[in-house]
């Protein structure tokens, strides 16, 4: 008590009001004060919270004020760690145009090694940081409260009668694990950036010792601080070191973040299993620098991998969920065993093709049957009753229906697919890639021609060690579903939607054009419309209206 007396008499003495707010025999204080401060928090520096590996007792409030503290952290942390990025890419625009001219200061392979996966990681943390801030923003504007200290709210609910109702806390309703195993799913991206980083570093010393132009501009680096307006100087190596920095602390922030969920918080799920992948990625950084070396070329020129991602194989007219990878010299096409409990996914090998000399056709099946239009229509009917069944179920029943969504997804994604992309190899072997989404189709046949352009090598693979390789190499995780985000039903479209198609403006050349209509199903996009094609012209006018069914739609686009 003598404590508190000098305390009250040091306050009074600097005119500070005292407030008392409870009476009580026993006085209780805040003892730590939270408050964050611009730049003092960030998602690689979270050791600032002093939060201890084994909490101590407090309320789920309690937990939930101290949760919303870490989260600004991450989110400044965030917005710091993108204008590095920012700023390491900066100088690229200029380095690809002058690798075009009679004296580059970089060759355009160097440009492409040194900036290798940064601007991939700078969209990824970018999608993170938008999503994340207009759930913080969005949580604060319908807070009642939020403008209050998190101790002084605190204070207010202890004189609450015991016999009253407890509301639920608002901090229930914050919910962003999604965001964050979205984030963590991407997180293969900084697979290819480690691999690349001592190559990029190389890159820039011999350049910085050997071009004084190029000198010039890696140690004079800047990026923003912040509000604060005030520019922080690197050099380009510093900046480079960067992305390695974030991702090796990647696992500290999500066990901060654990620390501070509930229980019975709905993102306790999602972030304990952005916690798992990530450190399993972490944990086989090492490992796969092995096994990159065990898939090198044998002439000392590295097998590097491209891209890779689901698609679904259509080869000997079956359709089959498979996982493609697609290397500098050869297409690998594999079946992703998913792991059980305390094991990793496993690979097996189906088919490959070497990129040398390898063709691609593009096809568009013709209309599908009526046996398919009954399927597909059976399988939207069942996955609509699945969303309405997750709506009415309590927590612990959801999964089982969530994991059927899940798979009458799958089904639906393989069953609906019109666009074929097939691949030829001059040893006669040939295989197909069949997709609803002709985007998809395009990116794939994008990146095997810009290799398939260059002078391909091929030296025959080890196709034991390079199938051993994908689940160290792979940068895409699981398939991208959509049906079991939990979005709220009641806010989509079901009926009819009628869309009128007029003309189109700003055509560079003349040119017939059509438009393609796609409309969405539990975000599964297909297509349901198509105009004539118009007369060749600079305007094209087609003047046409269409019925559209619609079912759990949120949004329609036309291409």
């Amino acid at each position: 008590m003598d404590v508190y007396q000098e305390a009250v008499e040091y306050l009074l003495a600097r005119q500070v009001d005292i407030v008392v707010e409870a009476e009580s025999d026993i006085l209780e204080e805040e003892v730590f004060h939270e408050e964050v401060e611009s730049g003092l928090l960030s998602p690689l520096n979270i050791e600032g919270l002093d939060l201890p590996d084994t909490p101590t007792p407090c309320s789920p409030e309690e937990m939930l004020d101290r949760r919303l503290v870490v989260l600004k952290g991450i989110l400044e942390g965030e917005e710091v760690y993108l204008n590095e990025l920012e700023a390491l890419l900066t100088p690229m625009k200029a380095l690809r145009a002058s690798a075009g001219t009679s004296q580059p200061v970089l060759s355009s392979q160097e440009v492409h090694t040194v900036f290798y996966q940064v601007p991939e990681l700078r969209d990824l943390h970018q999608n993170f940081y938008l999503g994340l801030k207009d759930r913080l923003s969005a949580h604060q504007q319908t807070e009642p409260s939020h403008l209050e200290e998190p101790g002084r709210r605190r204070a207010r609910r202890t004189r609450r009668p015991r016999d009253a109702a407890e509301p639920r806390h608002e901090g229930f309703e914050l919910v962003v694990g999604d965001l964050f195993l979205k984030m963590v799913n991407q997180i293969g991206l900084y697979g290819g950036f480690i691999e690349n980083y001592e190559d990029a570093v190389e890159v820039v010393r011999k350049c910085t010792n050997s071009d004084p132009r190029f000198r010039t501009l890696a140690q004079s680096m800047t990026t923003h601080n912040g509000a604060d307006k005030t520019r922080t100087k690197y050099t380009f190596e510093a900046l480079l070191y960067k992305p390695l920095d974030r991702v090796t602390k990647t696992t500290l922030v999500l066990q901060d973040l654990l620390k501070t969920t509930p229980d019975d918080h709905t993102d306790h799920a999602a972030l304990h299993e952005a916690l798992r992948l990530s450190r399993s990625f972490l944990s086989g950084v090492n490992e796969s620098s092995q096994s990159r070396r065990e898939v090198t070329l044998s002439h000392g020129l590295r097998r590097q991998l491209i891209r890779d991602g689901f698609v679904v194989d259509g080869s000997d007219g079956e359709r089959s969920l498979r996982h493609l990878f697609l290397y500098t010299d050869l297409l690998l096409c594999t079946r992703c065993k998913p792991a059980t409990r305390g094991k990793q996914d496993q690979y097996r090998f189906c088919w490959y093709l070497p990129l040398a000399g390898l063709k691609l056709r593009w096809f568009m099946d013709e209309e599908r049957s009526a046996d398919t239009q009954l399927r597909l229509q059976a399988i939207r009917t069942k996955m609509h009753l699945l969303r309405q069944q997750l709506q009415q179920q309590a927590k612990g029943l959801k999964a089982r229906s969530r994991k059927k969504l899940e798979q009458m997804e799958t089904m639906l994604l393989m069953t609906s697919t019109v666009y074929r992309l097939d691949l030829h190899s001059p040893s006669g072997k040939s295989h197909s890639l069949v997709s609803s989404f002709l985007y998809e189709l395009e990116e794939w046949r994008e990146a095997i021609d810009k290799l398939t352009k260059d002078n391909v090598e091929t030296v025959p693979p080890d196709l034991l060690t390079l199938t051993g390789a994908c689940v160290k190499l792979r940068m895409t995780q699981q398939l991208l579903l959509h049906s079991a985000d939990g979005g709220d039903d009641g806010e989509a479209l079901c009926g009819t939607l009628t869309v009128a198609v007029h003309s189109a403006r700003g055509l560079e050349q003349p040119a017939r054009v059509y438009v393609c209509v796609e409309v969405d199903g539990f975000d599964f996009y297909e297509r349901q419309a198509q105009t004539h094609s118009s007369v060749l012209s600079f305007s094209p006018q087609w003047e046409q209206v269409r019925p559209l069914p619609t079912q759990n739609q949120n949004q329609n686009k036309s291409s």
